[in-house]
């Protein structure tokens, strides 16, 4: 569980100054955020009554050290996330530190958004701050990239992310394997390199787009792009990437196919790139046609790679397949 997550990250002193917690399960949420305060009352003091009179506190929502913003209206105005950063500036009052929740932050203006932007360039010592927000997405960017995304996922979901973050792997990164793969994988997890992993994401990304617009360097991409993570047969990481690789890709059809279909659509566990697909429906023009016929393309990708095809073969094959005329 994500209560096991937090619980080692605060007793190794390792907890972020700001995470984003993505999805629809508020009381989820807001249990696992009474779990962070109680950790980090529990890190503080050692006497037994003083660390139950502090849970009660928190459990009855009178924890003095504890804040959350909600939108006033339709959005966050610049006012309460003012007063926010007014109260994060002042010492704490029970304990040694402060934590706020700001919830549906997707409603940040722009002008709220640089507002808390600011604190979250220069964080304060001991003071922690979490988003609350249906898709990752939604934030913008610069909020993005400074805060750590946790996924709520269905139950099944959730563990599985949960055992891939226990040895290591970075969050986004945990979460996208827990809804690729259907079991965990030690082979994987000691070869596991984070900027590894970002190489070959960005490499799918730049191979499912070339598909899209049937770039003839889709093929030569392979070659110089993918080979590197799928080329050998026999090794059994590089096979195990091939077959993610084709999940991924999979996924990203999905995702763009809902996009286009339904503007509003929110995915519930969320996807590392649909930022980057939101972006390019705003560039290009595809149309459902095409995607369906695509997600064929992809299955029969799979399909090879299974029947022991040469995966570097099959991924050339679908570049020149995805090429020809509807």
């Amino acid at each position: 569980m994500l209560d096991a997550y937090f619980s080692q990250l605060i007793a190794q002193q390792n907890l972020a100054h700001a995470y984003a917690f993505v999805g629809l399960a508020y009381e989820e949420k807001s249990d696992l955020v009474r779990h962070i305060l109680k950790e980090l009352v529990n890190a503080d003091f050692s006497d037994p009554d003083q660390v139950a009179s502090l849970h009660a506190r928190i459990d009855q929502g009178q924890f003095a050290d504890f804040y959350q913003l909600s939108p006033n209206g339709r959005n966050i105005q610049v006012d309460q996330v003012r007063e926010l950063k007014q109260w994060l500036s002042l010492s704490p009052v029970e304990v040694d530190f402060k934590l706020a929740v700001v919830d549906q932050a997707q409603l940040l203006n722009a002008s709220s958004a640089n507002a808390m932007l600011t604190f979250l360039e220069e964080p304060l010592d001991q003071v922690y701050i979490i988003l609350f927000c249906q898709q990752f997405e939604d934030l913008l960017p610069t909020i993005q990239s400074r805060v750590q995304a946790i996924y709520f996922q269905e139950e099944s979901g959730s563990t599985k992310q949960v055992k891939w973050l226990a040895p290591g792997i970075q969050i986004d990164h945990a979460a996208l394997l827990a809804r690729l793969s259907p079991q965990f994988d030690e082979n994987f997890v000691a070869a596991y390199e984070a900027n590894d992993f970002e190489k070959w994401l960005k490499q799918v990304h730049y191979y499912y787009k070339s598909l899209l617009l049937k770039d003839r360097r889709a093929f030569v991409q392979v070659e110089t792009g993918l080979k590197p993570f799928i080329n050998k047969r026999n090794d059994s990481l590089n096979y195990r990437r091939a077959l993610l690789s084709a999940d991924y890709l999979l996924l990203l059809n999905h995702a763009l196919i809902m996009l286009m279909t339904n503007p509003d659509w929110a995915d519930q566990q969320d996807l590392v790139g649909t930022y980057m697909l939101k972006s390019w429906l705003k560039e290009e023009k595809f149309s459902l046609q095409a995607l369906f016929r695509m997600n064929r393309l992809i299955l029969d990708l799979k399909e090879k790679i299974q029947a022991n095809v040469n995966p570097q073969l099959a991924y050339e094959y679908l570049a020149l397949a995805a090429g020809q005329p509807i």
